[in-house]
């Protein structure tokens, strides 16, 4: 086993003996709710998936919800083709030829952009109820903010 592999097993691990406060919990309705806030008529992703049909098509939403929790949980992996978005570059003026001329637009899996919203959502809320940016600076009791998050 690599040294990669072997850490990554080693984070598996820590996960199934974290307690359930630490887990990132999926909830359709939560799922449900960040799909019906997310913009219908933005342009899909490198998977093609429009918004539009996830908002409207309840019935994956179960499905849907499960792959979320169990990729959260490490009992599986997000897809690789899934992690990567495109960028497109858009002429800023007519005849652009310089780099700085173009402006990059990256366009992101509508999957991953689902999960990083629910997950930012989860991380948010922990952030503000142990609200260590407001404690001396960032840090406390001589610890960085994350192992202030992490350990609180």
């Amino acid at each position: 086993m690599g040294p990669l592999r072997s850490e990554i097993h080693e984070a598996k691990e820590k996960l199934k003996s974290a307690p359930a406060s630490r887990r990132v919990i999926f909830i359709e309705k939560k799922v449900e709710k960040i799909l019906m806030e997310m913009p219908t008529w933005k342009k899909s992703g490198a998977d093609r998936l429009p918004i539009y049909f996830l908002k409207w098509t309840k019935s994956g939403l179960p499905t849907l919800t499960r792959l979320f929790q169990d990729i959260a949980d490490g009992h599986t992996e997000f897809p690789a083709d899934l992690m990567q978005g495109i960028t497109v570059l858009l002429q800023k003026k007519k005849g652009a030829t310089d780099v700085g001329d173009f402006r990059p637009i990256n366009l992101l899996p509508t999957l991953l952009r689902v999960f990083t919203r629910y997950v930012n959502d989860h991380l948010y809320g922990h952030i503000q109820a142990f609200n260590p940016l407001n404690q001396g600076c960032g840090v406390r009791e001589q610890r960085c903010v994350p192992d202030t998050i992490l350990k609180d």
